[in-house]
């Protein structure tokens, strides 16, 4: 995935960690890996990958793994203001998968009905943070199921050796896995 990198290098400001971001795209290319082989689909994969500076607010949903609080990673774009939205994402790049990995292409206008889409949204402005939370998005679905789109929310903590995946939560349909922190109620 560093190829993936580079070319969004260019992208990249002061601010942004090229760390968190080859540690993203190495857990979704394993994850790209378990649920999608060519045997498994003639389609194509496309992986669009991009910056997100302005995520929902104001919201205090949050997400547990390993007794940690990661904030809920949603948008403006989708289905709209509430935390099923997608990321409005600042900048992407687009790059199809090949036997030999990801080739850059343009940003399709429309995705097409013979392809897979995995869309993944970054945090900008992560080089003094040590938590990220990441938004994946499968469109129209997995391989497994194509009817049912699939999200997950990934935490990432920067350690003293980089950044790792600690967990995450994934919806499949309307439920989701993993431990979901309701808001505050609000007191009068």
């Amino acid at each position: 995935m560093q190829n993936v990198v580079d070319e969004l290098s260019s992208h990249f400001s002061p601010d942004d960690d090229p760390d968190l971001w080859l540690e993203v795209l190495r857990v979704v290319k394993g994850d790209i890996a378990r649920r999608f082989t060519e045997a498994d689909s003639p389609r194509d994969l496309l992986l669009l990958v991009g910056a997100c500076s302005n995520w929902l607010r104001p919201h205090q949903t949050r997400f547990r793994v390993r007794d940690e609080e990661f904030a809920w990673p949603s948008g403006y774009g989708g289905v709209g203001f509430s935390r099923t939205g997608l990321p409005e994402l600042d900048w992407c790049c687009c790059f199809r998968r090949t036997n030999s990995g990801f080739a850059r292409i343009g940003v399709p206008h429309k995705i097409g009905k013979r392809r897979f889409l995995v869309r993944v949204a970054i945090p900008s402005k992560t080089i003094e943070r040590r938590r990220a939370s990441i938004n994946v998005s499968w469109t129209p679905g997995i391989p497994a199921d194509v009817r049912q789109p699939l999200v997950r929310l990934l935490a990432f903590k920067k350690a003293n050796v980089g950044w790792e995946m600690i967990g995450g939560m994934t919806r499949d349909g309307h439920d989701w896995a993993g431990e979901l922190i309701p808001p505050p109620s609000k007191r009068l």
